[in-house]
């Protein structure tokens, strides 16, 4: 795995440790849309540092950020927590 990508699971397990850890539905979304925003940093260092394993390092990169945006959707949709 690319050096960026390894930090995809902190970023996703501090995210869920906020969620959980949230009183409204705001600091719940507040929390994955963070998440989000890392991953997609960590695509775009990926992208800039190296552009020969672009493909199949941003697709699990992007996969992440799927993931985290559906989980996102869901809390938005919740009522309450």
């Amino acid at each position: 795995m690319a050096p960026p990508l390894r930090n995809l699971p902190d970023i996703v397990a501090r995210a869920a440790v906020r969620v959980r850890a949230s009183h409204t539905n705001r600091e719940a979304i507040g929390a994955v849309a963070d998440a989000i925003l890392q991953v997609h940093k960590v695509i775009a260092l990926l992208r800039a540092d190296d552009p020969i394993t672009l493909n199949a390092e941003t697709r699990s990169g992007a996969q992440v950020a799927a993931i985290l945006e559906a989980a996102d959707v869901r809390l938005e949709k919740a009522t309450g927590l």
